[in-house]
């Protein structure tokens, strides 16, 4: 699995709760820390297609996350990889 993630940004209003995200994150275990209020759930969310990203791009396995169907037949699926 590798989530590319580029330019992500999610605003609620005026208020700003992920601005220009850029990370690729390849299979493995991965913690995800930050204060309240830093955009964690946001991400996550968007990640799981539960909620639009307001701009950005997002591809996992090359599929991009517009494609919600394609997306959540493989979120949460077990993989071979072991860390």
């Amino acid at each position: 699995m590798e989530i590319v993630i580029k330019n992500l940004s999610k605003n609620y209003g005026k208020k700003a709760a992920l601005e220009q995200v850029s990370v690729t994150i390849y299979s493995g275990m991965y913690g995800l820390l930050g204060c309240n209020g830093s955009g964690k759930t946001s991400l996550m969310k968007i990640l799981a297609t539960l909620l639009p990203p307001s701009g950005g791009e997002i591809t996992m396995n090359g599929i991009p996350i517009q494609k919600t169907g394609k997306i959540r037949e493989i979120v949460g699926q077990p993989t071979n990889t072991y860390c």
